[in-house]
């Protein structure tokens, strides 16, 4: 399971709406839009697109 943030837009063709994590397994779609580093992720606390990740 990655943590990962998902923003619609018109590359996506399916409404997806994450309660928590996103299984990439389950949505390999979202692989292609989004590059996502958990290491930085997990270190960096003050970037906003981290914090939310770092809240659920």
């Amino acid at each position: 399971m990655l943590c990962a943030v998902v923003c619609p837009n018109d590359a996506f063709h399916e409404e997806i709406i994450p309660e928590d994590q996103i299984d990439l397994n389950e949505f390999p779609s979202i692989g292609k839009f989004f590059k996502i580093d958990m290491n930085k992720c997990i270190e960096d606390s003050k970037k906003k697109i981290c914090q939310l990740c770092l809240t659920v």
